[in-house]
């Protein structure tokens, strides 16, 4: 096969892009990915310079492909010895065949002789990109994938072009934009592909890629633990956690719920080696008892107040773990549970248990689906819990602080604190490197000490889960070190300082902010949401009455723009690529029957001329200003580009019809006068040169000799080199060919 410079370099990019779309998605599986991607690509550029020069033997290369076998053999089983029994499987080889495939790609192009030999790299790179494809879950593959995708459809293209001989060597510099009909071609194959995701049958069940080795991927979400000892890159999931159905007393949709409502799950009170969890055995599964049927028969939502709320959650398990109910909670005067299970045969003792004046629910709950009401009054205090006894709250385990650091550091920064002034110096007593607070001062130590994590600006959110010194606790390795992470780290060192402090506190799970589905009072509640803070106990005096109060603290920065810059562009940034990374795993990883249902009433609602302007209006309420400038200087750039391409197609058609006009002519001309015309597989230029021949033999026609062959060479040059034939020029031979008929039919007879 002739190699031909622009071919190969469209092969080279074809396999990097391949092998770029393959490294990226297995950077979460194996540390030092990247290197071994820069390595494959130095590799590949190699075998393209020393190509023609040198040629492994063949030989050599079946050797190279014994011990890359043998060596990735024994890597893998290497990996699979460490895992335990219950990892393995069959899916857990997938990620180790990436490597493989990159070594392999590059023995090929070591050896390329025949046609068959580019087959294999082309069919090499698919199995790459199909393979990242199945570990693909953030939004920047999109792009990878369509650029191998234009690069493929490019180099197939000159590939058909090399192999049917169907241009001799003047066309290899052929002015048709190949590689922009290929990115024309692959629009209309993402297009296909988009319609055949949407109208296929889908399951809700989700496939996770990152469960198949040690290396997991951390994804937000609730969980009834914690374990603070993982890192990495924290991505924000988009699966749904449950719905509720927010109304007034009277029934009128409740449209306007905070975005910082929070919702209730369990609570963990004992921490050790970097992890929390529950140790109340109170929460165990019910086992079943007696339950009075009259009391749960009756409804507790009579003599509400009027701003109260009425809220109907529809929880389904396993996906969300387990349910919820809205914070805070407010107990009626009887003390009774604020709870109305909607299904008869489930009581509301199988999902909740009231302790320390919440709701916690019961840990292993079973699948199924429960739909409950919760009646949710306003409090008088924000974040401040109902009185509770005495008796039940002073538990060692809410003082558990196994971490020495954390007193140490704790202690140094109330010293700081008194300094700055944001506490007085009877409030916290030193005495030998421990702090003393009295119980009235505990509620100002524990507000001071969340406003600096929250708004010092020591501290910042992040989605990277970072360690600097795995010597220390995690918890404190954050507070000392890293200073930036997300809620779970934040809570946990509120928690530990509190209780360096003698204040008993506890970490609480659940979720923060909905999502509005319609104007009905209808919200989702996704996994981003997921939220987890602290709660402290703190006293209130009332004349000589002393009550005791759960106090809600959240430490968590509510600006994780802050990493970001504060300038415009980049807010911008981070906001188009969050938008971006919800709507790739929402309607590609993720896309599920929710979600189908949900484009198919977007698509309705969009494409319903009554509809069309009310929707654009919402649209401008909806998006920020700077976010309209760009869609609409991004559509008029748009246009502007296709009606210059029309333009150009216009102007080249003419000239194009004018060609082949002029041809059409001669051809018409040479079979009425010389019954002549071009025998099969005869080329245009072979036709002129025949009937040229033809024309020299009358002394009246020899002046048009030339004729055809000037016709064939310009149609030769506008169709298959770079440069452009005027209108003038066909108006000139157009010009002689009417000439020619005039002699011709003038009854000129012509030689045999």
């Amino acid at each position: 096969m002739r190699d031909d410079r622009q071919f190969r370099i469209s092969v080279l990019l074809t396999l990097a892009a391949a092998t770029i779309c393959l490294g990226f998605t297995e950077s979460k599986f194996f540390p030092g990915m990247e290197w071994f991607v820069l390595t494959i690509l130095g590799l590949l550029a190699l075998s393209y310079t020393i190509s023609g020069r040198w040629q492994m033997s063949l030989g050599t290369a079946n050797l190279i492909g014994v011990l890359v076998f043998a060596g990735a053999g024994c890597w893998m089983a290497f990996h699979l010895y460490q895992l335990s029994a219950a990892a393995r499987g069959p899916s857990l080889f997938l990620p180790y065949l990436g490597p493989v495939l990159m070594l392999l790609m590059v023995a090929k192009c070591s050896r390329l002789k025949s046609v068959a030999d580019y087959w294999w790299l082309y069919l090499i790179s698919l199995m790459e990109v199909v393979l990242a494809s199945v570990f693909a879950v953030e939004a920047l593959y999109s792009v990878l994938l369509f650029s191998y995708l234009v690069l493929a459809l490019w180099s197939l293209s000159l590939f058909y072009l090399q192999r049917t001989q169907r241009i001799d060597r003047q066309r290899t510099h052929t002015r048709q934009p190949m590689l922009f009909r290929s990115c024309i071609w692959a629009l209309g194959t993402i297009f296909g592909a988009a319609i055949l995701l949407i109208v296929l049958p889908r399951t809700d069940s989700q496939w996770d890629p990152y469960t198949l080795t040690t290396r997991h991927r951390l994804v937000s979400g609730y969980s009834e633990g914690m374990d603070l000892n993982r890192s990495g890159r924290l991505y924000l999931s988009s699966q749904p956690a449950f719905e509720i159905v927010a109304k007034t007393v009277d029934g009128r949709p409740k449209n306007d719920l905070s975005p910082q409502q929070r919702w209730r799950g369990s609570v963990m009170d004992h921490y050790q080696n970097g992890k929390w969890f529950n140790r109340s055995e109170v929460l165990r599964p019910w086992r079943g008892g007696e339950v009075d049927a009259n009391r749960r028969n009756e409804t507790p939502f009579s003599a509400l107040a009027e701003d109260a709320l009425v809220i109907r959650f529809t929880v389904v398990l396993p996906k969300a773990e387990s349910v919820f109910v809205a914070d805070p909670v407010s107990f009626p005067a009887d003390g009774s549970i604020p709870i109305l299970v909607d299904q008869p045969d489930i009581p509301v003792e199988a999902l909740f248990r009231k302790q320390e004046g919440t709701l916690l629910p019961l840990l292993h709950l079973p699948p199924g689906r429960y739909v409950y009401r919760q009646i949710v009054s306003p409090t008088e205090e924000e974040g401040l819990g109902p009185a509770l006894p005495i008796d039940q709250l002073m538990d060692d385990p809410y003082l558990q602080q196994p971490v020495v650091g954390i007193r140490e550091w704790t202690v140094e920064l109330l010293r700081r604190l008194q300094i700055e002034g944001k506490l007085a110096a009877d409030d916290v007593v030193f005495q030998n490197g421990v702090a003393h607070i009295l119980p009235e001062n505990w509620e100002k130590v524990a507000r001071a000490l969340t406003d600096y994590l929250a708004r010092s600006g020591a501290f910042h959110y992040s989605l990277e889960l970072q360690r600097r010194n795995l010597s220390l606790d995690p918890t404190e390795d954050f507070l000392r070190n890293v200073k930036s992470g997300h809620c779970s780290r934040f809570a946990s060192g509120l928690a530990l300082m509190l209780r360096s402090c003698n204040i008993r506190s506890r970490i609480v799970v659940g979720f923060r902010g909905a999502e509005a589905l319609d104007d009905t009072g209808r919200y989702l509640i996704r996994q981003r949401h997921a939220h987890s803070w602290v709660e402290a106990l703190v006293p209130r005096r009332q004349g000589e009455e002393v009550t005791w109060h759960w106090l809600t603290l959240d430490p968590t920065p509510q600006d994780e723009r802050l990493l970001f810059g504060r300038s415009w562009w980049s807010r911008f940034w981070f906001g188009w690529s969050q938008t971006t990374n919800d709507i790739w795993r929402d309607y590609v990883i993720d896309f599920g029957s929710y979600q189908r249902q949900k484009v198919g009433q977007t698509l309705w609602y969009v494409l319903s001329p009554a509809d069309n302007w009310v929707y654009f209006i919402d649209w401008t309420k909806r998006t920020p200003p700077i976010e309209q400038v760009v869609c609409y200087s991004s559509a008029f750039l748009v246009l502007g580009i296709w009606l210059w391409r029309r333009r150009r197609k216009q102007a080249g058609r003419q000239v194009t019809c004018a060609g082949i006009r002029s041809y059409a002519r001669l051809l018409e001309v040479s079979q009425r006068y010389f019954d002549l015309s071009p025998r099969k597989g005869q080329t245009p230029q072979e036709f002129a040169t025949a009937l040229g021949e033809e024309l020299q033999r009358s002394p009246h026609t020899a002046a048009f000799a030339d004729l055809p062959e000037r016709i064939s060479e310009l149609l030769y040059r506008h169709c298959f080199s770079r440069t452009a034939v005027s209108a003038d020029a066909w108006q000139m031979l157009d010009a002689r060919l009417e000439q020619l008929e005039s002699v011709l039919g003038a009854g000129v007879s012509v030689p045999a």
